[in-house]
């Protein structure tokens, strides 16, 4: 039976939870810049970085952003419930800030472009999926997962509630958070706007 490191785990899920957050967050501003951000065009120039202020996507008018708020505040409450839980040092989890998850090492894969909206969607579920993954190899403290596990939650992906039998307090912690994300993310209409991309690479912007 392989070696598996609980704890570190942990840590980088924490770190997993805040690359999810903080891209649905560029998600966001994508989204804004297409409508009620539109006058950062010409507040923000080439090479600005925009700050990761969340109160920039509130009281924003659109749905899809609403909903985007809604996810990134919850990530953030479990981030924190794991680090109350587990009374995780600043110490720790500052020395695997390089640690990189499997969705950045997957990056420079260039997927088709669909669109902001959709490319969302995606994102959410992929994230979602790994986020699952993540929490089901705590459960069973092993790095290898089933394909019945992928199985499992494109099956309850758009309806119902994703079941991890597990005494384990983060396991459940974390599946009661995924459920509810999925309850959110079933609520936002991703078709609101189908207007071409408005995409921030483009415009010359980074973020902070």
């Amino acid at each position: 039976m392989q070696n598996f490191n609980y704890r570190q785990h942990l840590i980088n899920i924490y770190h997993d939870l805040q690359y999810f957050i903080d891209e649905l967050y560029i998600f966001g501003i994508r989204v804004g810049v297409k409508g009620e951000l539109s006058d950062m065009q010409d507040i923000f120039e080439e090479d600005d970085e925009i700050p990761r202020d969340l109160n920039y996507l509130k009281g924003l008018e659109s749905e899809v952003i609403a909903g985007f708020v809604r996810i990134i505040e919850l990530l953030i409450k479990m981030q924190s419930s794991l680090v109350n839980l587990n009374a995780l040092s600043e110490e720790e989890l500052t020395e695997a800030e390089g640690y990189e998850s499997e969705e950045e090492l997957e990056e420079e894969n260039e997927l088709p472009d669909l669109g902001v909206y959709l490319n969302a969607q995606r994102f959410v579920y992929s994230e979602l999926l790994h986020a699952f993954l993540a929490t089901w190899m705590l459960a069973h403290q092993t790095e290898e997962v089933p394909e019945t596990a992928i199985s499992l939650f494109d099956d309850y992906f758009f309806e119902g509630k994703l079941e991890l039998a597990s005494e384990d307090a983060n396991v459940q912690l974390l599946m009661e958070g995924i459920n509810e994300i999925l309850e959110l993310n079933r609520d936002i209409n991703y078709y609101e706007d189908e207007d071409e991309d408005m995409d921030m690479g483009k415009l010359g912007w980074k973020m902070e």
